[in-house]
């Protein structure tokens, strides 16, 4: 059911999602431990910190 949600665009309408609209967010009292975030892991030693950081994304492209 969540694909189908994910697909259409109603994901964050489901009760078994929490959903915030901000620019930033921590996450306290983060057991240390090992996360998988947007298709990265990485290791965490405590509280994460999740931040938009406007103009920060570079993209390069071919002209044609």
């Amino acid at each position: 059911m969540l694909v189908f949600r994910m697909l259409n665009k109603s994901f964050h309408q489901s009760p078994l999602v929490e959903y915030y609209k901000t620019n930033k967010i921590t996450i306290q009292n983060f057991t240390e431990g090992y996360c998988h975030v947007d298709g990265e892991g990485f290791k965490s030693t405590g509280n994460i910190i999740f931040e938009l950081i406007p103009k920060s994304l570079l993209l390069i492209r071919k002209k044609y």
